[in-house]
């Protein structure tokens, strides 16, 4: 394979940090959580940043960002999942 690109090791490593601010709380549940309910967090996700962008605000802003990055831990979470990533790994 080739080298991974500068942008997707940034990009993982923002998601790695808004994961870890949240691993006293909540470490590792999503890989027991049901499914359904992780598709129903990753659009409940989606709608937070719409409501940014509905009230102006642009989507480089730094709560935009949090929104991206909470957005794209979902996705993560769903694509694991879909992998057969679970609880016992």
């Amino acid at each position: 394979m080739n080298q991974v690109r500068p942008e997707i090791t940034a990009f993982a490593e923002a998601m790695e940090k808004t994961m870890q601010k949240h691993d006293a709380e909540k470490g590792d549940s999503w890989k027991k959580l049901d499914v359904h309910n992780l598709e129903t967090e990753f659009w409940m996700e989606v709608e937070e940043l719409g409501c940014l962008q509905d009230d102006g605000i642009p989507i480089t802003s730094p709560d935009a960002i949090h929104e991206l990055l909470d957005i794209a831990n979902m996705a993560m979470m769903l694509f694991c999942r879909s992998q057969g990533v679970s609880e016992s790994e």
